[in-house]
């Protein structure tokens, strides 16, 4: 579609229009301004460009049905008042003190500045100036998510038996009876109960069930994916995570999975209708639908960026924190030894480039489209940079599928191939319907709930110890346990150095044998590997374990250690092999060691340093795990 408007050939509903718009055709700024205007307003108005004589009218004059005539900023205001919504922006111009003060002000520099004006909204919004569509946007974000959630619900599923499964780590049923007994003594009823904890585990929380959750989450994702009944998938996809989450204790904690919790509710406010709804050019996307996928970037990257600095962490503000982070972070990689050894400057600029995409990428979200996508590119930039230089699960897959959603449509096709392009249509071309109040009504206050819901999770984090109001510190509390509304803050402190538990089994008290682990740095000799988008969680929780310390402080670890002297298959799965596939070992030692890359040119990827104990030598007596006597 070329530049010209098709005001200067008008049809036959544009001849019946009982508004003319006259406007200079000379400079593309308003060439570009008419074109969107008259998405909006579609045959209402007739847009004219000014004949070669009529150089001496003004830029830009609406003549209503009625003969009046408004000219300037007016015009633009009453333009407004055609569409079938409220008249907002002739209200404003009317009513507010100084908004049309500061409209003549824009329109007059405009005027007499339109080709200066034209090259800076050329440079900010591109020479598309027409009212970006998010069709393309919206079907391209629901199948990104649905794939996100196959990763993340096939990844806890391959771990679900060893973590929280009847002989697990953490068993979901162990936990529910917990729940139960304690609601017994608060005196719950059963809603109470599903509502502190949402799960459909408490139907029946044996392995099948959970087997069967995860199958219906995937289901869910599948459905999504291939455009069947997106509203039935999103819904099997949030209920399903949403249950797994609920009982997967420390397992299931990060803060990936409430994202990907409230990542899947807001998506409801953007998922077509239908059986097999395609793109629906004419019904795009509602725009508080999109706001609140920007709010969910805004929240959790200014968030992340408020953690670091308040946390007073010097290795931030010094930009030191990746001389620590490659080597510390809980699973590196094996681009993470030589991301360490690289010059001295890359670490200190990273550290500084972290702040610029957290702080000033979410704050071009609230631009013009050009700033807009600049921002979103400054964002994928560090979530790249994450994802090829350490292991956060699906994490970073997730945050670049939301930040996806940040593009419109126009963008989207910017970026495809000239042969793909052509394929996919212009959804710009498309007319744009515009629903009625009535129909806007009830999702705006349900848009407007969630945002003010997302907005108060962030407050009580940044407002501590000052508490939120009363009113809403009970509204976020009533929906807490659904994730709908998070909080967030990554990496707020920058570890320095690196514990390792290095866990050991023995037969007879004097021989020992090294329990080894997927992805967590044991042997000296093995290089860090890749295991994203894949969430191997017992790696993850040895590496919070160690920092605490002391095997007391990590209540799950000695039902861990209990398994391994069990030797229960579904727990030993979860690791690099079993090194007593005869018997279980009679005895269980762990020691703490203070890991760190080697040099380069080195044998070894690790060293290690420091040998401390972090638990007891542990043996079963009855079945009880004890200390091992006299080892």
């Amino acid at each position: 579609m070329t530049d010209e408007p098709t005001g200067t050939a008008p049809d036959a509903a544009a001849e019946e229009a009982a508004s003319v718009l006259s406007y200079d055709a000379r400079y593309s700024l308003w060439r570009g301004c008419v074109q969107r205007w008259m998405q909006l307003v579609d045959s209402k108005v007739q847009p004219v460009e000014h004949e070669p004589e009529l150089d001496s009218a003004p830029a830009l004059s609406l003549t209503l049905s009625d003969g009046s005539v408004h000219t300037g900023a007016a015009a633009v205001a009453e333009l407004g008042a055609q569409t079938r919504g409220a008249p907002v922006f002739r209200t404003l111009y009317r009513r507010v003190p100084g908004a049309s003060f500061a409209a003549n002000l824009l329109y007059s520099i405009a005027e007499r500045f339109p080709s200066a004006s034209s090259r800076l909204v050329r440079l900010t919004v591109g020479p598309d100036l027409r009212r970006p569509r998010h069709a393309l946007t919206r079907w391209l974000f629901l199948r990104l998510l649905a794939l996100t959630v196959l990763m993340a619900t096939l990844s806890w599923w391959s771990q679900a038996a060893g973590l929280v499964g009847a002989n697990g780590i953490a068993p979901a049923a162990d936990y529910l009876e917990r729940v139960a007994n304690f609601a017994a003594d608060q005196g719950w009823g059963t809603l109470e109960r599903w509502r502190q904890v949402p799960t459909l585990l408490w139907l029946d929380a044996s392995n099948t069930s959970i087997g069967l959750i995860n199958a219906l989450t995937v289901a869910g994702a599948l459905l999504l994916l291939f455009n069947v009944l997106p509203l039935v998938g999103l819904g099997a996809c949030w209920l399903g995570y949403l249950s797994l989450s609920a009982t997967g204790g420390v397992f299931m904690g990060y803060q990936w999975d409430a994202l990907l919790l409230e990542t899947l509710f807001i998506a409801f406010f953007l998922a077509p209708r239908g059986l097999r709804p395609g793109l629906l050019l004419e019904h795009a996307p509602s725009w508080g639908g999109v706001w609140l996928v920007r709010l969910l970037v805004v929240k959790l990257m200014w968030m992340s960026a408020w953690a670091k600095l308040a946390s007073g962490d010097p290795t931030w503000l010094d930009g030191s924190a990746l001389d620590y982070h490659y080597w510390t972070q809980p699973l590196p990689a094996w681009t993470s030894y030589y991301a360490h050894h690289a010059w001295d400057w890359t670490r200190t600029a990273g550290t500084y480039f972290m702040f610029v995409a957290e702080i000033l990428g979410p704050a071009m979200l609230f631009g013009p489209r050009r700033v807009r996508a600049l921002g979103v590119w400054l964002m994928l930039a560090l979530q790249l940079g994450i994802a090829m230089t350490g292991n956060y699960g699906y994490f970073n897959v997730l945050t670049c599928v939301i930040l996806i959603a940040c593009f419109d449509d126009h963008q989207l096709r910017a970026l495809m191939p000239r042969r793909a392009r052509q394929r996919v249509p212009d959804t710009h071309l498309a007319a744009y319907r515009r629903p009625t109040v009535g129909r806007r009504l009830v999702p705006a206050v349900l848009i407007g709930l969630v945002a003010t819901l997302s907005l108060t999770a962030a407050w009580a984090r940044v407002a501590r110890p000052d508490p939120i109001p009363e009113s809403l510190a009970t509204l976020r509390s009533s929906v807490a346990s659904l994730r709908v509304a998070n909080s967030y803050g990554l990496f707020a402190t920058m570890t320095t150095r690196r514990p390792e538990i290095v866990i050991e089994g023995s037969l007879d008290g004097v021989t020992w044998t090294t329990y080894n682990f997927p992805y967590k740095p044991t042997r000296l000799d093995q290089a860090p590997s890749f295991a994203q988008p894949h969430m191997p969680r017992l790696d993850w929780q040895l590496w919070f374990a160690a920092l605490r310390g002391d095997c007391r402080r990590a209540r799950w670890y000695q039902q861990f250690a209990t398994r391994l002297l069990q030797g229960e298959p579904d727990v030993l799965a979860l690791l690099d092999g079993n090194p007593f596939p005869d018997a279980p070992p009679r005895f269980l030692r762990s020691t703490l060691y203070d890991y760190a890359f080697t040099e380069p040119g080195s044998d070894a990827w690790w060293a290690r340093s420091n040998p401390r104990p972090f638990c007891a030598d542990l043996t079963l007596n009855n079945g009880r795990l004890v200390a091992a006597p006299g080892l």
